[in-house]
């Protein structure tokens, strides 16, 4: 721990009489950065993502500042508050440091995907009466590099009354 010295100055509210008296603020080394782990660490190609970094002092959490950064910057760049945003699918590492000189950091490994942008449904139109299903078909996913995850289906009626 190494103290960084200071003045504090108090003024009265009319700014008639104005005190000072030195500071010595003792700032302990950062002893830890965790990176909290992002979801099943998968980033959608253009989205998004805060990261969270917890910082520690001894046995205590302070607010410290980091310095972000990205493996491969043509994958995923990382702003200065930790908002990565996710430009191509492919492996990158976003790393925290700390900004105090103690060479403290930690990392952790993500992977762009590409979504799916657009899909094609067949057939076009679904005629069905009561107690009866229906099949569609999913094709044409583009882009042809997507990572394709199992589609999400509902049904809402004209009368806005069933739901299926």
């Amino acid at each position: 721990a190494s103290p960084v010295d200071g003045v504090i100055t108090a003024t009265s509210w009319d700014g008639y009489v104005t005190k000072t008296a030195p500071l010595s603020v003792v700032q302990e080394e950062v002893t830890a950065i965790a990176l909290e782990p992002y979801g099943d660490g998968e980033t959608g190609v253009g989205g998004d993502y805060p990261m969270t970094a917890y910082v520690t002092a001894g046995t205590e959490y302070i607010n410290r500042f980091v310095i972000w950064s990205s493996s491969d910057e043509s994958i995923a760049t990382v702003s200065s508050d930790g908002v990565v945003h996710v430009l191509s699918s492919g492996e990158y590492t976003i790393t925290a440091a700390a900004e105090d000189g103690s060479g403290v950091s930690d990392s952790i490994t993500l992977t762009g995907v590409q979504g799916v942008e657009a899909f094609a449904v067949s057939p076009a139109e679904i005629r069905v009466y009561p107690d009866e299903t229906a099949q569609i078909s999913i094709s044409d996913i583009q882009p042809e590099n997507a990572v394709v995850r199992p589609f999400t289906y509902a049904v809402r009626l004209a009368d806005r009354k069933s739901v299926v």
